[in-house]
């Protein structure tokens, strides 16, 4: 029986000494010194700054398009007899700028025919307000006498 008494209480006698043996470690470990180190100086290169022109090189991926797009279209017919040098895909230009030059040969013919039809019509014109003030005057009765 004390073999046995012996045998259950050998572990927590060991163990009891070995918290016993940590205890006194912790109450008796030396206090380290307050060491104040001095700043290390850090290795750097120094270099004068000097302004230069750069133009940075930027690689991109992907497909460009515009934030806005016109369609050009003619106000009249015509073969074109110049094309401004910016007039390409991807150009610049200003407001206001020429871009194409059409020969005005056939516009300037449309237009004279134009004029020369706006003139018959209107001695059509004249000659529709005479024919109705005869019509008018023979109506109220009234002879018309001949301007010959």
């Amino acid at each position: 029986m004390i073999a046995k008494l012996r045998q259950a209480t050998m572990p927590i006698g060991v163990g009891l000494a070995g918290i016993a043996m940590y205890a006194l470690l912790q109450v008796t470990k030396p206090q380290p010194a307050p060491s104040i180190e001095a700043p290390r100086p850090v290795s750097v290169e120094v270099v004068p700054a000097i302004r230069a022109a750069s133009r940075p090189t930027v690689v991109v991926y992907g497909e460009v398009r515009p934030a806005v797009r016109t369609q050009l279209v003619a106000q009249v017919g015509g073969k074109i007899i110049s094309i401004a040098p910016d007039f390409i895909e991807g150009g610049e230009f200003a407001p206001g700028e020429v871009l194409l030059t059409i020969e005005d040969t056939d516009y300037r013919a449309a237009v004279d025919e134009r004029r020369a039809r706006v003139a018959a019509a209107k001695v059509d014109l004249q000659q529709a307000l005479a024919d109705a003030d005869v019509a008018r005057k023979q109506l109220a009765g009234q002879s018309n006498p001949s301007p010959l």
